[in-house]
């Protein structure tokens, strides 16, 4: 398969265009910072089955160079971020922003609390395999593990 991206970067010419980062402090409060979008960074990407074009503002020198994603706020008041998802306005983006982070730490605090109760519980005793024994044979024996393990 062959892939071939062409990049260009093409100075903003139509104001009014911001990227908007979000900016999270030590307590979990969201800041937005507005970045007037001084440039587009357009790529073509083209392999044997498939074209596509993206749009990324470019707000810093830096965006120039790397992939960084930015939602867009758009001279009307809306919000997009140019991939999959519009907002009538910062208001419901930020909302939304801080929902999806919110999902993400319990996501992660289930996680950790997962990983602990199973450090804390008592290590599955594993079954004792002879390798010259059929299949059977250790099965059985799992079975004669299994039984004595619970009481039986």
């Amino acid at each position: 398969m062959t892939v071939r991206v062409k990049t260009c970067i093409v100075p903003a010419t139509i104001p009014g265009f911001f990227a908007l980062e979000v900016l999270e402090d030590d307590n979990g409060t969201l800041t937005v910072e507005k970045l007037p979008v001084v440039a587009w960074k357009i790529s073509e990407r083209v392999d044997d089955n498939d074209r596509d074009e993206i749009s990324q503002p470019v707000a810093r020198p830096i965006c120039a160079r790397e992939v960084h994603w930015f939602a867009v706020l758009e001279p009307d008041g809306s919000v997009t971020d140019g991939v999959e998802e519009d907002w009538p306005s910062v208001d419901a983006w930020l909302r939304d922003e801080a929902e999806s982070r919110a999902r993400g730490r319990a996501a992660y605090a289930a996680k950790q609390a997962a990983r602990a109760a199973q450090a804390a519980s008592p290590a599955q005793q594993t079954m004792p395999v002879n390798p010259f024994a059929s299949k059977n044979e250790n099965n059985k024996t799992l079975l004669n593990i299994q039984r004595r393990g619970s009481g039986g």
